[in-house]
């Protein structure tokens, strides 16, 4: 089961909010990973730390499924102050997963349609030992059909001006 966020959950939650709630596009996800280091390859800078993150080839004993919400002690934060953005799950955004448009684009929004229905996923899942898989600029897909359990979401609040 997954995410459908043009209706649905998403449109259930911002009612409940007060305002418009949607998955991340794969830039604000990149974005939102790196808190603000545009340059780097992880949260905490270039080179791979697996102590900073939750997965299976991490420091932590129980690192065998999904990471427990109340393990604030043991977490990394990055500039923004959000955490698992690398590692714990896949995190759905809104984007359909299609190769990259070659022209530079400020905030791009992915494709809205492919041949497929698969939608992009970020983040990397809790069972990865794949340093490379925990790249912010890492993705993967996964059609909103098929459920795994290492695959989550986040919701973007949208800010009125």
């Amino acid at each position: 089961m997954g995410v459908n966020c043009n209706g649905g959950f998403c449109a259930w939650a911002s009612d409940v909010a007060g305002f418009r709630l949607t998955l991340p596009t794969e830039a604000q996800f990149e974005y939102a990973t790196l808190g603000g280091k545009h340059q780097a390859s992880f949260p905490w800078g270039d080179v791979f730390d697996r102590s900073k993150l939750w997965c299976s080839d991490s420091e932590f004993e129980d690192a065998a499924s999904t990471a427990p919400a109340n393990r604030s002690s043991r977490t990394f934060f990055n500039a923004y102050g959000l955490t698992d953005l690398s590692g714990n799950v896949w995190q759905w955004c809104s984007d359909m997963y299609a190769p990259y448009s070659i022209d530079a684009t400020t905030d791009p929004h992915g494709p809205v349609a492919t041949r497929g229905k698969e939608r992009s996923v970020r983040g990397g899942p809790w069972f990865s030992i794949d340093s490379d898989i925990f790249r912010a600029s890492t993705r993967f897909r996964n059609s909103p059909d098929e459920w795994i359990d290492g695959i989550g979401f986040r919701l973007v609040a949208t800010v009125k001006n």
